[in-house]
């Protein structure tokens, strides 16, 4: 351990005069030490085959391998900040260089010197060059053991917990350095298009809002005025509205938001949006923007080339509900939902029957469809069933399927035909009521946990790795029933779909009154491969109509309703009819990287109890600040 600073010298001001300094650097040799570093003339990124027989230095992370080699030949790897690797080779080494290896850790930051050379081309797949290595310089040394080496193959074994807590090690894995680096090129390329092209202003909103009801749990954070707190924004919402009002015609923003949410892999407490807003725009100008902007971040990470001139595919809430059973489909699935309700003629409480087909399904085992579908249970116990086609049960299979009890067919042939049943064939069946909310119907689960089976069980083919399939889907429900998330805090046993500030679709004003539930609300979700990728709508920019929604329709506290009057005085001042949309920046960093999780595309993501195990935080604060500045108490 270094000898600590003496207090004399703690208390000295710098700079000191050349002999004090002298005196001090002779008594702590390793301060001078520290805070110098041999330059380098290359990195193993800039290294190329032109320079055989150069005489280079590097500085990088060395990386010791865990094998044996010849007794007059070691090898080692120097690792870049950009994670490119260069092999090191000691070809008849002399002792005292031998010695100095040994005494350097994996993971130490070290300085080489020495030539570069051809290297011998085992495979095709190894770089051309290596480093013939004439000396090494220790720069900084790395505890030795570390908690995991990010350069090992064995990195995916190490437990996420412990790479989150050490994320420093895990950022320096080539998969993470990668991941990091390309998010950064598609928030270039999406600043570059928005502003050159399409003319928008870039702003940043305040992140210390207010606390108002849009749906989400919030942050909340104190004040020290008593009584007060500030809250972090769930999205720019309603400042980029603001921002319309004050004539600011295109606005964008890479914005952070906060919502105290359950989470989940594609969830995180903290998040970033590519969030936009245009006043005089039609839903088409703004889904035109958005494809642009995917096609341009597309072709350039992934290579994708788009028909000129076609948009993406788009279906209503409704058509996805019905073919796919979910409102954020994966179109990459080609098992579809098909409508039978016409055939079995349902007697109770006519509801509305599906099925789908898995061809060749018959030989899935009973076990394996009867946990499948246990997976798809509604809160009520409601499940899809199956029926395995065979030579025995081709004409009669709808008696012996529980989800068809009570229904009459008068033509079972003419059913078959349009299911396309064959011996062999697994039918999947449920019942769901003609009007439905939320994301996925069990029949859309089924389908989509059936085609994962398949696929494992070569029924199937899987799914293409760079095969994105993109739509939109609109005509949601404008409001859905309240059920346990916090929603608006309203008495009308409804919360709104998205946000409260989404307008009616026309058609449809003249049942906001007395039949909210059957309003279809101006809304869009831009959906890829069974993600929801991003979400927009045309706002009310009319405030009799806000304040109508919020008051008579939500029927939101008159507390709770002043939250709004902020708001409700700007669009009073003359504010353009206006809309937007936000994509979720991580889950599209996510996509491009080809990673389930957008922690692996996040340099300091949060766990699954939201905590940064790196720094320790939520932590706690001492009960005396919160008493004397904030004069809050902790029970």
């Amino acid at each position: 351990m270094p000898p600590l600073l003496p207090r004399s010298l703690s208390r000295c001001r710098l700079p000191l005069c050349p002999r004090r300094w002298l005196s001090v650097n002779a008594a702590l040799p390793f301060l001078h030490d520290s805070l110098t570093f041999p330059r380098a003339s290359h990195s193993p990124s800039t290294l190329s085959p032109n320079l055989i027989g150069a005489f280079v230095s590097l500085n990088g992370w060395l990386i010791v391998p865990n094998r044996k080699i010849a007794k007059g030949l070691r090898f080692f790897l120097l690792r870049d900040t950009a994670a490119r690797s260069v092999q090191l080779v000691l070809n008849s080494p002399s002792p005292a260089l031998i010695e100095k290896f040994a005494r350097i850790p994996s993971e130490s930051i070290v300085h080489i010197t020495g030539t570069v050379s051809p290297r011998p081309q085992i495979s095709s797949s190894l770089e051309k060059i290596e480093i013939d290595v004439e000396d090494v310089t220790l720069i900084n040394k790395a505890q030795d053991p570390l908690p995991f080496l990010p350069s090992s193959p064995s990195l995916d074994s190490v437990k996420p917990l412990v790479r989150l807590q050490h994320r420093h090690l895990d950022l320096r894995s080539p998969a993470l350095q990668k991941n990091i680096r390309m998010r950064s090129k598609v928030m270039q390329l999406c600043r570059n298009l928005l502003l050159d092209k399409h003319h928008f202003t870039e702003i940043e909103t305040p992140l210390l809002f207010k606390s108002t009801p849009e749906g989400a749990r919030e942050f909340i954070v104190p004040s020290r005025q008593t009584g007060k707190f500030y809250a972090l924004p769930q999205s720019p919402q309603q400042y980029k509205q603001i921002l319309m009002a004050g004539g600011i015609d295109k606005y964008f923003q890479i914005a952070r938001c906060f919502r105290d949410e359950d989470l989940r892999a594609d969830r995180q407490p903290e998040f970033t949006q590519l969030d936009m807003e245009m006043a005089f725009v039609t839903p088409q100008i703004i889904q035109n923007v958005v494809e642009d902007i995917i096609k341009m971040i597309f072709s350039a990470i992934k290579g994708m080339q788009f028909p000129r001139d076609k948009p993406f595919k788009r279906l209503t809430y409704r058509q996805a509900i019905s073919t796919y059973g979910s409102d954020k489909p994966d179109l990459r699935n080609p098992l579809l939902i098909k409508d039978i309700s016409n055939q079995v003629m349902p007697t109770d409480h006519n509801p509305v029957i599906e099925a789908i087909v898995l061809k060749n399904g018959g030989t899935l085992s009973n076990a394996l469809r009867t946990s499948t579908c246990e997976l798809c249970s509604t809160k009520q116990g409601s499940r899809p069933v199956t029926s395995r086609i065979n030579e025995l049960n081709l004409k009669d299979w709808i008696e012996g399927n529980p989800c068809l009890k009570g229904c009459r067919v008068e033509n079972v042939d003419h059913l078959n035909s349009i299911l396309g049943l064959e011996i062999g064939d697994l039918v999947i069946v449920h019942h769901r009521p003609h009007c439905t909310s939320g994301g996925t119907t069990p029949l859309g689960k089924a389908r989509e946990l059936f085609y994962e089976q398949a696929v494992k069980y070569n029924l199937l083919p899987p799914s293409k790795p760079n095969d994105f399939q993109f739509l939109w889907i609109y005509d949601f429900p404008l409001f859905t029933p309240v059920s346990n998330e916090p929603g608006q805090g309203g008495k009308a046993g409804l919360a709104s779909t998205h946000h409260p500030f989404t307008a009616p679709k026309l058609d449809d004003i003249h049942l906001l009154q007395l039949y909210p539930n059957r309003v279809r609300a101006e809304h869009y979700d831009l959906v890829v491969n069974g993600i929801e990728l991003g979400g927009g709508s045309i706002r009310i920019h009319n405030p009799e109509l806000q304040k109508f929604v919020l008051k008579d329709v939500l029927k939101i506290p008159v507390g709770k309703l002043q939250t709004f009057d902020h708001l409700l005085s700007v669009l009073a001042s003359g504010c353009p009819p206006h809309g937007g949309i936000a994509l979720g920046f991580d889950r599209l960093c996510a996509l491009l990287a080809g990673t389930d999780s957008i922690r692996d595309v996040i340099a300091f993501p949060k766990s699954g109890s939201g905590a940064d195990l790196m720094v320790g935080s939520p932590s706690e604060v001492d009960r005396q600040t919160l008493k004397e500045t904030y004069r809050i108490g902790v029970l």
